[in-house]
């Protein structure tokens, strides 16, 4: 196995994603992939793209070296509702002395039309998604990526997050107006 053979602190994976429609039955099936690299601090040489950075945020595609969970103490923050795998291999990454990536698809994440933890409306939605941005742009830091990739990486994200903050806004009929507002100001 890759991550025993490169002594990895993390090793990480792809994933399938299934979508179901309605009535259960698989309408389709997207492989997500990272690049094969080995990341270790100080390298300077992390090929970062959109797929490796949508998977950073799941513990269920990786493998943990016991020792660094140890080590760090590490237990998920149980008060987040959103986010808590993100701000968790956040630790982990920050902390690997290596981090082997696997360029294969070992795991099916299945995507339901039907509310579940992950598209339920969160209250606190856009305390969250900064948190994890945040999160996403310390690792690109300690990675040594490049400013300007940061930027092309993290930019849209605070905008889509932006729209979708907005967009639910606007369609809470229990919210004043007033309440709205104060939201928006915060967020700015």
């Amino acid at each position: 196995m890759a991550a025993l053979e490169l002594g990895a602190d993390l090793a990480m994976s792809g994933m399938y994603v299934d979508f179901e429609d309605p009535n259960g039955e698989l309408t389709r099936t997207d492989k997500r992939i990272p690049m094969g690299q080995v990341i270790e601090p100080g390298s300077g040489a992390v090929n970062v793209d959109a797929e490796l950075m949508g998977l950073l945020g799941y513990v269920w595609n990786k493998i943990y070296k016991r020792e660094i969970l140890v080590s760090l103490g590490l237990e998920f923050e149980e008060e987040l509702s959103l986010y808590e795998d993100l701000v968790f291999n956040e630790a982990v990454i920050l902390s690997a002395s290596r981090i082997v990536m696997i360029p294969q698809a070992h795991v099916h994440y299945i995507q339901r039309l039907q509310p579940s933890l992950g598209t339920k409306r969160h209250q606190d939605f856009m305390d969250l998604r900064l948190r994890a941005l945040s999160c996403l742009e310390l690792i690109l830091i300690h990675w040594q990526v490049p400013e300007f990739r940061r930027d092309e990486i993290l930019v849209p994200e605070l905008q889509s997050a932006l729209r979708y903050f907005v967009r639910q806004l606007q369609a809470d009929a229990s919210e004043a107006q007033c309440e709205k507002i104060a939201r928006l100001r915060a967020v700015r």
